[in-house]
């Protein structure tokens, strides 16, 4: 092969898509299956923890191509990136809750109740990322990736048991990250061997398995999740290494590049439109000018997919009987209210839920036990650490 041709042949295998192996699919077990994971003490800029936040605002229109069908819409919420500053594409959306709590203090239950729905489906929805290593998978995987350091993608239920049984443990408190707190100039030290024993206890920390149950029609991770803390799970050689040739995870490079403040406007007038669709008549229609700013929509293949994301069909079929503008109460509040809004609640914010693949894996309770005092590394670390450096 010529060097031009394998030069071409090289440039055109750098341009095929890359799937993205490093993501581990949790909900890939099944009812009653867990899976035990390493986390690894990231030090996120924007959350400050060992997680970043993606958070996304679901919003849909008419389709212009068949007005028998919705095209959906994924914005990226501005807090995400400014925890901060109020997103003001959520403008409208807090506008509909201070609405709701109107209509309620007002009697009109079932209006409120309506609007609520449509306001949560417009509210936040977040991915919570994390990284670690895979210390037992509940399930097979069709192909593993040559980097054993792994991404995990949560939604909100797990990511708020982790954070609990982390900062509001009533008992037996964590005095330290459970995720060890090794920086990776540590794990450079350990490599050229020049870390000391205090070095090496950073290097302690606990397992968190992840188990996944079942309420309802929908999966549930919060009972049988929890931390690992009747033994220490200390970085072996071989996650030291990986730690070394690879690095962490930059999981910042999970978000969607922020838009500007133009784009922002743009995508405050999109929710406008997406919430008059469902509060007005309007039809609500997805308008070709917004994709001269870069905004392309989704349209779901299948029939089943056309409905609205969260159950808007199924609120439209609740609508009050008093019409598409939800009744007479409803329209002396658009005439006496301005568009200031209160902070929506929290249980506004709904979970993501995934359907999930099989295992009879470890819980928790069947952890062999062990002392809770750390567990000191062998030399054995040493040794083959600095077999594999001076390799």
């Amino acid at each position: 092969m010529t060097t031009m041709l394998e030069k071409m042949a090289k440039r055109l295998e750098d341009r095929k898509p890359q799937r993205d192996n490093s993501i581990y699919a949790v909900w890939g077990l099944k009812t009653g299956g867990s899976t035990v994971i390493r986390f690894l003490p990231y030090n996120d800029p924007i959350t400050g923890a060992f997680w970043a936040e993606r958070v996304l605002l679901n919003m849909t229109f008419g389709d212009p191509l068949d007005d028998s069908k919705v095209v959906t819409f994924k914005a990226p919420c501005r807090e995400m990136y400014v925890p901060e500053e109020k997103c003001p594409i959520l403008g409208p959306v807090r506008a509909l809750y201070d609405q709701e709590k109107e209509l309620r203090n007002a009697g009109a239950t079932k209006d409120a109740d309506y609007l609520k729905k449509i306001a949560g489906v417009h509210w936040k929805k977040p991915t919570y990322y994390y990284q670690g290593f895979i210390v037992k998978s509940g399930f097979v995987e069709d192909a593993l990736p040559e980097n054993p350091i792994r991404v995990f993608p949560l939604n909100k239920e797990l990511h708020q048991t982790i954070y609990a049984s982390i900062f509001e443990r009533e008992e037996d408190p964590f005095l330290s990250l459970p995720t060890g707190e090794f920086t990776m100039d540590d794990i450079a030290a350990i490599m050229d061997d020049t870390a000391d024993d205090s070095v090496l206890e950073k290097l302690d920390g606990f397992n968190f398995i992840v188990k996944k149950g079942k309420r309802g029609d929908y999966a549930e991770y919060i009972k049988g999740s929890s931390w690992a803390t009747n033994n220490v799970a200390t970085l072996d050689e071989e996650q030291v290494i990986a730690l070394h040739t690879h690095g962490m995870h930059d999981l910042q490079k999970r978000l969607p590049d922020r838009p500007s403040d133009e784009a922002y406007e743009v995508l405050t007038e999109m929710m406008e439109v997406s919430i008059k669709r469902m509060t007005d008549d309007d039809n609500g229609v997805w308008r070709k000018e917004w994709e001269d700013h870069g905004f392309k929509p989704f349209r779901p293949k299948d029939k089943k997919a056309t409905t609205d994301s969260g159950g808007t069909e199924a609120a439209a079929a609740d609508k009050p009987a008093g019409g598409a503008s939800a009744g007479n109460s409803m329209s002396k509040l658009r005439k006496a209210r301005g568009a200031q809004a209160a902070e929506a609640p929290a249980e506004a914010a709904s979970e993501e839920v995934v359907e999930v693949v099989e295992a009879d894996e470890p819980t928790a309770e069947a952890e062999e036990k062990a002392p809770k005092a750390a567990s000191p590394l062998s030399e054995r670390i040493r040794k083959r650490v600095a077999t594999s450096a001076s390799a």
